[in-house]
């Protein structure tokens, strides 16, 4: 049977491969489940472990990571795989595995796999079902974990089922009579430096300038190795901030501008909350010396922290500060 398992949640992919080869499989060790990389091993190698009857067993896996080529249509360098799926031996199973969603429907091994064996997408959680499994995940272990704290810990691993694990496995270790509380969370877990930089930006446009350079000190105290991003991610802030006014003034909803935009939608209410503080044109010169400020941190021409608290400072009116 030829498998194709692909999505943009690794762990997910990895237990539905370890439940495949525990029902499949019979024996399971290095001989009898044979791991390729696809972008590290000769394609030669991986041929003949399909082609090949198993030794010594009645079944073999061949188990095929980074199957990038099935995003594309199939070339000449990768048609022999097809070949040699389709003689279809009984005693060989085959896992294609590939760690992202945009697969071609068109590529001629993934139509094969369609007819003739089974593929399974691990996608993303919906956000609606992020605290459910959160919940259920803890239930199961005996812990029980209070509604706010679920809100919290999922916002602070941004949808990412590795990192929530980690902190969910810290967590246990470390809370009090099998309880998780808001504290817990927000104690032991980080939060996205993402999400200070939209602090940093809220407080920018309520005119709170003193807040905003807490907000960005407190980054560098706590040493967060991505403050060295920060002014990309202003930009990046202050582009979104840009783009929900631009779809909103084309007259889409705050679901709308969300699903366009791929956000939540608290997120755009917020943008657009902001953005009546500021007009266009004051935003389209904060994202110009943004650019300016970055260009000339990189350059060495003025030091990136005395950039970013001057930029913080004299928010939104500070004419030629950056001026190349």
């Amino acid at each position: 049977m030829i498998y194709l398992l692909f999505g943009k949640q690794p762990l997910m992919i990895k237990k539905r491969l370890q439940n495949l080869l525990k029902t499949n499989q019979p024996i399971i060790d290095d001989f009898s489940v044979i791991n390729f990389d696809y972008e590290k091993d000769d394609l030669e190698d991986i041929l003949l472990a399909i082609e090949t009857l198993p030794f010594l067993y009645d079944k073999k896996s061949i188990v095929i990571t980074n199957a990038n080529f099935l995003k594309t249509k199939l070339n000449e360098k990768n048609a022999p795989l097809l070949t040699a799926i389709q003689k279809d031996n009984p005693a060989v199973d085959v896992y294609f595995i590939y760690e992202n969603d945009d697969i071609s429907m068109t590529n001629e091994i993934v139509t094969y796999i369609k007819e003739h064996g089974k593929i399974s997408e691990l996608s993303n959680l919906k956000a609606e079902d992020w605290p459910i499994y959160v919940k259920k995940f803890f239930k199961d272990k005996g812990i029980t974990i209070e509604d706010k704290a679920v809100t919290e810990l999922v916002k602070r691993v941004e949808g990412n089922l590795y990192r929530f694990v980690n902190e969910a496995n810290k967590l246990m270790l470390c809370c009090t009579g099998n309880n998780i509380t808001l504290l817990d969370v927000t104690t032991m877990v980080k939060k996205p430096l993402e999400d200070d930089v939209f602090q940093l930006v809220n407080a920018l446009y309520r005119k709170d300038n003193a807040l905003a350079l807490l907000i960005y000190r407190d980054l560098k105290l706590m040493g967060h190795g991505l403050v060295d991003n920060l002014v990309s991610l202003l930009g990046t802030q202050f582009r979104f901030i840009a783009e929900v006014s631009h779809l909103y003034e084309r007259g889409f909803d705050y679901a709308r501008i969300a699903g366009e935009l791929k956000c939540h939608d608290y997120r755009v209410k917020m943008a657009l909350k902001n953005k009546g503080n500021i007009s266009n044109d004051e935003l389209a010169n904060i994202l110009r010396n943004l650019f300016l400020l970055d260009f000339q941190t990189k350059s060495g021409l003025i030091d990136r922290d005395y950039a970013i608290e001057l930029f913080i400072i004299n928010f939104p009116k500070y004419p030629n500060l950056f001026n190349a």
